[in-house]
């Protein structure tokens, strides 16, 4: 019974998700993924050095056998759907991707009723989500605009398949630290993103899960603007230039908006309190490279710089939690698997 696996963010978002869900759905080869929340974060993978950026889609279209699931939780941009959905074409996603009949649909009146008064991607997804939870909220089955594409009942088609012993992924977006109702709002996205909030979002039991992979940062990030506390020192993009001793400046910009992002120290407060939370039995690390930029590309454990790998430890025995995957880099490639 127990076949689903999870993936979180154990941050502030932009950890990295979307890279570890392509690396496991082409290892695992799930059955079918789902993803549910909303075009908010974008989520980043390469295949053969070519880049992807998902909005909606499960990042598991890299398998071309899974299929993809859009949760009744989601909330669907039809327009930048449509867009995806072809720049994904070489995974050839349109035919296996189902929606379900009751995933909000955001409309023009959402996107200009975002609240500027915090830091925001503008997307529309908190007043959609506010009319959803008042009934007033537009839904896939009754869209013209998604009327093409195939509908399904997502929590009867994961139930049935976990019955029929197969396996899928579950792909969270955004971070646990910005779940609704953690400690940080109202600097906070509109909706709570734990692993028991994705299980609920896709109506499935917690005793379904095999695996729950959290995924963190070497320095965690927040959205540019006024967005909040970074639980720990914030940092410049220089400083991570000089401490890591890359040869080129080092900055982020965020997936949606372009705007350059806010970078702190690790906090291992805030690390112990999401695993707490989300009890992982798997860590994921990513851009260990801002450690020692020495360590970019490396693809074995043993061959990354001795300061990456006391983190490791150290991460290992504050969380008790083994770190499973390492992200080196940006690509497919980039990648050390401890499993």
């Amino acid at each position: 019974m127990k076949s689903i696996d999870v993936i979180i963010g154990g941050q502030f978002g932009s950890e990295g998700k979307g890279k570890f869900v392509a690396y496991l759905a082409l290892q695992k080869h799930y059955s079918f993924a789902v993803r549910s929340g909303g075009p908010n974060a974008g989520h980043t993978f390469y295949k053969n050095n070519q880049k992807f950026v998902t909005r909606h889609i499960p990042c598991a279209v890299v398998d071309l056998n899974t299929k993809l699931y859009l949760a009744p939780s989601a909330l669907l941009n039809p327009p930048l759907l449509n867009a995806e959905l072809q720049s994904l074409s070489a995974l050839q996603p349109y035919e296996r991707l189902f929606i379900d009949p009751n995933a909000g649909v955001i409309e023009k009146s959402h996107i200009e009723a975002t609240n500027m008064s915090r830091a925001s991607t503008v997307q529309g997804v908190g007043a959609a989500q506010a009319e959803k939870a008042l009934r007033k909220l537009g839904v896939a089955k009754e869209s013209q605009q998604l009327k093409h594409y195939q509908k399904a009942d997502v929590v009867m088609e994961v139930n049935n398949a976990v019955n029929r012993g197969e396996s899928g992924i579950l792909e969270g977006v955004q971070g646990c630290g910005l779940s609704l109702n953690n400690h940080w709002y109202p600097f906070c996205t509109s909706r709570d993103v734990y692993v028991s909030s994705i299980m609920s979002d896709c109506g499935a039991s917690p005793r379904i899960i095999r695996d729950i992979y959290m995924v963190m940062r070497t320095y965690p990030i927040r959205f540019g603007g006024n967005s909040g506390p970074l639980a720990a020192p914030e940092l410049s993009w220089e400083d991570i230039t000089q401490s890591s001793g890359s040869p080129y400046p080092l900055i982020e910009h965020s997936t949606v908006g372009n705007i350059t992002r806010r970078i702190s120290e690790f906090s291992w407060e805030e690390a112990k309190r999401a695993t707490l939370i989300n009890r992982p039995t798997k860590i994921c690390l990513s851009f260990v490279d801002y450690i020692n930029n020495r360590d970019y590309a490396v693809s074995k454990f043993t061959n990354l710089s001795r300061k990456t790998r006391d983190f490791v430890d150290r991460l290992e025995n504050e969380l008790q939690v083994p770190v499973c995957l390492i992200s080196t880099g940006p690509l497919d490639t980039h990648i050390i698997n401890r499993e």
